[in-house]
């Protein structure tokens, strides 16, 4: 098993590496659709040259982000052709498929090789970043132009909607991750990676014998040389919709709804709205998939085992009740699976999941249609919305549950099953903290008190107290303060002196070492990781004032931020020392501008589903078997091996204490730098990035500067 793994893992490191390889050397000079439109920014871009050892302030910093992020989105279409491009999509912001191997230089060179990719989340997340960066931070030096352009929201609103499932009718918000493409002889529509698909079947597309026989030698030496069937690869990546992009969909346009109302942003929520205009469908799919370990049967009571082993003292805690609904990650269940399955459309493993990151972007999501777009909700009877209330009651509580235990982060390789980044996590459910202060806060609504309803004010007071206790001090833990180094800029987010930076690391290229086992940390996901560690203390920590002048009703932009009053002076200074990191180094060409977004689920021997205590057995004809008794390691292919129900605590620890085809359990996981860790595939976006380090700077440079001073504090960020 895990052989197979790596063998499929080094299989598309040489089929990518050779499509680089054996292109054209001439193909770059002649300005080919791989590097149209700003892939392959310049090193010597003129914006980024003026910023290396930047002295300027924070306007010029941030309308150099915005023109980057600008050209890095795909302004036309081009199509993959062997050797010589990349299919992109216009309107997208592009990210790279890449392989993390880590160590000695022969392993981590490995991680260099990407294959671009085109996919839903990147340009979702870079829209919403760009849109609250409008709504929340400084855009008064924006006086040539550099705000958010409508040509930029409606070319990403128009891409986006191409991700809709168009298996269903128009309107009802469920999204693939990725491009679809039609099955001739079932009319089903199935998600196809095209660039991957495009480097996995490079074998049949060679124009020229040598360059398909080097490409046999090359796999040869790996043992691939008589693989047959390419096809059966790119069936791996033919998956479900999901609900996590359907729930960034729903949440982009609560955000574009609540700007509207102030009259901003007004045609580009339009255009969201003539796209999505059946969410009901979106509920009632959202409530049939969602995993009920209570139910009688298996499709909603089965879940991954991997799942369940971190959930299980959640569980165990609330076995008494028997409505329990928890949000999963894929819009489908076992009999659906069967179903389409075959026809190119399948679940991984064949069973659903529970992956925090897309709990907290459901509840940001439902949040967003309750308190924004009630209007599209209208068809929804009082007994689904009873249980839709339900369901986010019962997630709401999960993601308080694993921030304030540590499990969110003790085993994020399963409980953030398809999302390695904390950071990333804590950034997107702190939304919802922003956002629900912002809905109640009767000075952003001419006095008027806003109510929530009962199961959000619950959501609102749980949820807050963990993110400015526990998930405050996770990442107060976790940051790293050095001394400036002598002869570099004072830094403008403080006062002067100011005498230290501060910054926090993930797991991007920390475990590398040189040819002496020496170890050499490349830090390639440090301003990513520093960009969405502001964000979320933003999040938590600062909220917007009244435009200046409003009346009777409230339009315009939101006036500038402040500090809560209970704000620690701890987090004040740290965000301030941090914003000038950013401004200093995220353009100085020090460290690069990755990140590791989304990943694979399978991220090493802790990772896999069949090493976890399992109660359920189904063979791909449906047939259900005692898992006690059955030999299932020759019908493994296609089946499903999962958790059915909720197994009582005795019994659960002595399966776990049992091995599982002879490997214990793994109760701990000890990074994504550590054993059995190599070749698993991540998502990196330079364009995620920028938008990640331009709603920060701007959002701090928005700052009132008398807002610390005012909340009891000596420190604030501008003088």
């Amino acid at each position: 098993m895990w052989t197979t793994s790596w063998l499929l893992g080094g299989t598309l490191t040489l089929l990518i590496g050779s499509h680089v390889i054996l292109r054209h050397p001439d193909n770059d000079k002649h300005g080919s659709p791989a590097i149209k439109d700003g892939e392959r920014l310049s090193a010597h871009d003129a914006d980024e040259e003026a910023l290396r050892g930047f002295h300027g302030g924070p306007g010029e910093f941030v309308d150099v982000l915005a023109r980057k992020i600008r050209r890095l989105q795909v302004k036309t279409d081009s199509y993959a052709v062997p050797l010589v491009s990349w299919r992109r999509r216009k309107g997208g912001y592009m990210s790279q498929i890449h392989l993390y191997y880590h160590g000695p230089p022969r392993f981590a060179v490995q991680r260099h090789i990407p294959c671009p990719d085109n996919n839903a989340f990147v340009t979702l997340w870079v829209t919403t970043m760009l849109a609250e960066r409008e709504m929340f931070g400084k855009t008064d030096t924006d006086k040539d132009g550099e705000s958010l352009s409508d040509e930029q929201m409606f070319m990403a609103l128009d891409r986006i909607h191409e991700y809709a499932d168009k298996n269903k009718h128009h309107g009802e918000g469920i999204f693939y991750f990725w491009p679809q493409a039609r099955n001739d002889s079932s009319g089903l529509w199935y998600p196809t990676p095209d660039n991957l698909d495009a480097a996995i079947t490079l074998p049949q597309k060679l124009p020229y014998d040598w360059q398909r026989k080097l490409l046999q030698k090359m796999l040869s030496i790996v043992g691939l040389g008589n693989l047959v069937s390419w096809s059966a690869a790119v069936r791996v990546f033919q998956i479900t919709p999901d609900f996590d992009d359907s729930s960034v969909n729903l949440g982009l346009g609560g955000l574009l709804k609540e700007a509207a109302d102030r009259g901003m942003m007004k045609q580009q929520y339009q255009q969201w709205s003539s796209h999505n205009n059946k969410l009901s469908s979106f509920v009632n799919n959202l409530l049939l998939y969602s995993y009920r370990p209570s139910a009688k049967i298996p499709d909603h009571n089965t879940i991954d085992a991997r799942s369940y082993f971190w959930l299980k003292e959640f569980l165990w805690h609330h076995h008494k009740d028997h409505n329990l609904a928890i949000a999963t990650t894929w819009v489908s269940n076992l009999t659906e699976t069967r179903r389409t399955g075959p026809l190119g459309v399948d679940m991984p493993f064949r069973v659903n999941n529970v992956d925090l990151t897309v709990c907290a972007n459901v509840l940001m999501g439902v949040t967003g249609a309750v308190l924004d777009l009630p209007h599209l909700l209208e068809g929804i009877d009082s007994h689904t919305y009873d249980s839709l209330v339900r369901l986010y009651r019962n997630t709401s509580s999960l993601v308080e549950w694993a921030v304030s235990s540590g499990r969110a982060f003790a085993r994020r390789d399963i409980a953030l099953l398809y999302y390695p980044s904390a950071y990333n996590f804590l950034w997107m459910s702190s939304r919802i903290v922003a956002k629900l202060d912002r809905y109640t806060d009767p000075s952003l609504h001419n006095g008027r008190t806003q109510t929530l309803p009962d199961f959000i004010k619950h959501t609102q007071r749980a949820l807050g107290h963990v993110y400015r206790t526990k998930a405050t001090q996770w990442l107060l833990d976790q940051v790293t303060r050095e001394p400036i180094p002598d002869g570099n800029n004072p830094n403008p987010f403080m006062p002067k002196p100011e005498k230290h930076w501060a910054y926090w690391d993930d797991f991007l290229g920390n475990g590398d070492r040189d040819v002496y086992g020496r170890p050499r940390p490349k830090c390639e996901d440090r301003i990513f990781s520093t960009a969405q560690a502001i964000n979320t203390l933003l999040n938590i920590w600062t909220y917007p004032t009244a435009a200046p002048g409003e009346g009777k009703e409230a339009t315009g932009k939101f006036g500038p931020l402040k500090w809560r009053s209970d704000t620690p002076a701890k987090v004040v200074s740290i965000v301030g020392e941090s914003c000038g990191w950013l401004r200093r180094y995220t353009f100085s060409g020090a460290f690069p501008t990755g990140n590791a977004f989304f990943s694979g689920s399978m991220k090493g021997i802790t990772t896999v589903p069949f090493f976890y205590p399992t109660n359920f057995y189904m063979a791909p004809n449906g047939t259900i078997y005692d898992v006690n008794t059955t030999h299932i390691l020759r019908f493994l292919w296609g089946s499903t091996l999962a958790v059915s129900g909720i197994i009582p605590k005795h019994e659960y620890e002595v399966m776990v204490s049992q091995p599982h085809f002879n490997i214990t359990t793994p109760t701990e996981f000890g990074g994504f730098n550590g054993e059995g860790t190599q070749g698993f595939p991540y998502w990196s976006s330079d364009a995620l990035t920028f938008a990640a380090v331009l709603l920060a700077i701007s959002r701090a440079d928005n700052i009132m500067p008398t807002a610390a001073r005012d909340a009891g504090h000596e420190a604030i960020l501008y003088t």
